[in-house]
């Protein structure tokens, strides 16, 4: 992801509340691609912001 971020093939990374990756720690993913510009997103199952 990092790499992919890096080469600007996405500016938005969306977490869904409740997933793996908000387990993760979305503070973590979100520490590793705002270096290059890159938001974090969570959001509910519907898509909606949280």
């Amino acid at each position: 992801m990092g790499d992919d971020a890096a080469t600007g093939r996405f500016a938005v990374v969306r977490v869904v509340a409740g997933s793996v990756g908000v387990g993760f720690g979305v503070a973590w993913i979100e520490r590793d691609v705002s270096v290059v510009g890159v938001r974090v997103e969570a959001v509910g199952e519907d898509g909606d912001a949280v």
